[in-house]
């Protein structure tokens, strides 16, 4: 068997297929035929409820002449068990040597793609255990899943801790993964009253979170507003902060540079200035449109987990989430202006290790906020950009973010 047969093969199996029904268990059959081999595919939804040996054994029948099998399944697909089935039916003494050896190569590839097709559902929902820390009467709603060094995420706006699902499930197996809903946030405290929204809340809320759970110090990770919170929590408690991990969020100082300097980003923030002086209740706050879940929501791709957004925002407050720009976005500022207020004093360098995440098609935060950072970081810095991703770059670019994390995080574990 060929190069051009391999491929045949390979083609013939992502061809779309109408299937077919079964009996019993709703489970969807197709076959496949490629130079006398019969190719059997079969898959079902099987809820949690009735998931039994049984149905397996249902499920194995439908391909019953078929040599070798492949059976697997996924129990964490939002309250049904994913099966997946594989199998080849042919004569053997009709194929030579080659073609029955690219036959079983072919088929340790198809195991290996539908393990990592299965792993693709597998849903951090089922597998993370919740808690709540306490801040001055505030309650801080965090999930956990792992064990390990300590690494906490902190997400943005408009999110909640899910946004890290893709990046918990690959940590999970080195580390404990820990992931917070900020005030205002889903299941965490909803205090009224803006200043409740201030800087020193939010800092605290993530060291509340760190001493309920026993440690010391952890590797903070912080994707906008999340990423604002976690350079001031290494700024103010940098002996709690092992290492640093910032996504679509540039250094303050450069963040602030280019408010006052860089036209494009002052077009871009505009939004925020918005949410600054105006009400959850205004028909155009978001983006031209009115405040609710499903505007909210609209910038998740994943129409799964959207579902867990719009759910997660119909607990959350409006009020709260602009409460964080009101709280700390700083007000334009006229550079020219006699009567502009001095700058605030530059935060002191940090010393421990940073990374920086930025997914150029951003439209609120420029990547040229990114320049000089080195000069504010005393240790090892790395920064890493993705021209594919918006501003969401722990989804838009999952794998990328993921894989470096992990081998940034493990080297530099210490022995």
């Amino acid at each position: 068997m060929g190069l051009r047969q391999t491929a045949d093969l390979a083609k013939l199996v992502a061809q779309p297929q109408p299937a077919t029904k079964t009996t019993n268990i709703a489970a969807k059959t197709e076959v496949r035929q490629w130079r006398g081999i019969r190719i059997r595919f079969i898959s079902e939804f099987i809820p949690i409820s009735v998931y039994s040996s049984l149905a397996l054994s249902e499920v194995r029948h439908h391909v019953h002449h078929t040599t070798p099998f492949i059976n697997l399944c996924q129990p964490r697909i939002y309250g049904v068990v994913l099966c997946v089935g594989a199998g080849f039916e042919y004569n053997p003494t009709s194929l030579t040597h080659t073609e029955l050896t690219m036959l079983n190569r072919f088929y340790i590839t198809l195991t290996t793609l539908l393990l990592v097709s299965l792993s693709t559902y597998a849903d951090i929902t089922e597998d993370v255990t919740h808690g709540y820390a306490d801040n001055n009467g505030v309650k801080i709603h965090y999930v956990t899943v792992g064990e390990g060094p300590l690494v906490l995420m902190i997400h943005g706006f408009p999110d909640f801790w899910y946004t890290w699902r893709h990046q918990m499930q690959a940590l999970k197996k080195d580390f404990q993964v820990v992931a917070i809903d900020q005030r205002g946030y889903n299941k965490s405290g909803q205090p009224q009253g803006v200043e409740n929204y201030a800087m020193p809340h939010l800092v605290g809320d993530v060291a509340a979170v760190l001493k309920h759970l026993g440690a010391d110090k952890a590797t903070i990770v912080g994707h906008d507003w999340g990423g604002v919170v976690a350079w001031q929590f290494a700024f103010a408690l940098p002996q709690m902060t092992e290492r640093l991990i910032i996504l679509n969020l540039p250094h303050p100082v450069g963040l602030a540079r280019e408010l006052a300097s860089n036209p494009e980003q002052q077009k871009n923030s505009s939004y925020a200035q918005k949410f600054r002086e105006g009400s959850p209740k205004d028909p155009d706050i978001m983006f031209g449109g009115p405040m609710n879940t499903q505007t909210l929501s609209g910038w998740v791709r994943d129409p799964q987990a959207r579902k867990h957004y719009i759910q997660a925002f119909e607990n959350s407050d409006f009020d709260g989430m602009l409460n964080f720009y009101k709280a700390n976005y700083p007000a334009p500022v006229d550079a020219n202006s006699p009567s502009s207020p001095p700058p605030p004093p530059p935060p002191p360098k940090l010393n421990m290790p940073v990374l920086v995440f930025h997914g150029l098609q951003d439209t609120a935060l420029h990547s040229d906020g990114l320049n000089n950072t080195w000069d504010w970081i005393d240790a090892d810095l790395t920064i890493v950009t993705t021209p594919e991703a918006a501003h969401f770059v722990q989804q838009d670019a999952a794998e990328l973010v993921t894989s470096t994390m992990q081998w940034w995080l493990k080297a530099r574990l210490k022995p």
